[in-house]
């Protein structure tokens, strides 16, 4: 996981970046695949949210995510 210098300045901003390393997605989807949007298999998809929360350590109804074009 990454982190901005910017947003650490922020102590009410809790933020990561990810790459694709690690994750439960298989295929062409192999990857820590957080793409809700995606077709990648749900599961695997939500897998890899729960470890995104778990890293983090917050609630699920305080994740946001973006939407990657």
């Amino acid at each position: 996981m990454f982190y901005s210098k910017k947003f650490k300045e922020f102590k009410n901003i809790n933020h990561c970046f990810f790459s694709r390393k690690g994750g439960f997605s298989k295929g062409i989807y192999r990857s820590l695949n957080c793409g809700q949007g995606s077709k990648d298999n749900k599961k695997n998809v939500n897998k890899n949210l729960s470890l995104i929360l778990k890293k983090m350590k917050i609630n699920e109804k305080r994740l946001s995510l973006m939407h990657q074009t």
